[in-house]
């Protein structure tokens, strides 16, 4: 059974869709020299603050960073969350790609579907970063 180009490469860019975001997801957001997160630390991820980047030990959590700033303590979490949606969705769009190579013609809608979905949970993850980034607050977040 011959197989389509168009649907082998979709398979191939859906997997390196999904590897960038399971890597990038708990890589560094923020490096050092980011005005709103002062101090020694080199990188800032989701899931707290690292003094090397290229460490895989938090030194500090976001939860305990943003104890007092309880608005970006929660654009936090609803990044946190929507990256491991999008690690998933991203997931089963490659899976039912891979399924779609093999004659199942009516699950191209559900891929669709899902990439839609991947690119707007993606997005709503770059914006709460973006605010996080751009926004200085005081030490008491008022």
């Amino acid at each position: 059974m011959a197989h389509s180009v168009p649907l082998i490469l979709y398979v191939i860019i859906q997997f390196a869709a999904f590897l960038l975001v399971l890597a990038g997801t708990p890589s560094g957001m923020f490096r050092s020299g980011s005005p709103s997160f002062p101090g020694p630390f080199g990188c800032i991820t989701l899931w707290g603050l690292k003094l090397t980047c290229a460490s895989v030990d938090y030194n500090v959590t976001i939860h305990f960073f943003f104890r007092n700033c309880r608005n970006r303590l929660n654009l936090f979490r609803a990044a946190q969350g929507l990256a491991i949606v999008t690690i998933f969705v991203y997931g089963a769009a490659f899976i039912l790609g891979l399924i779609l190579l093999y004659g199942c013609s009516f699950l191209r809608w559900v891929c669709l579907a899902l990439n839609i979905v991947g690119i707007a949970t993606l997005c709503v993850v770059w914006a709460a970063l973006a605010v996080m980034y751009n926004k200085t607050d005081d030490p008491q977040c008022s």
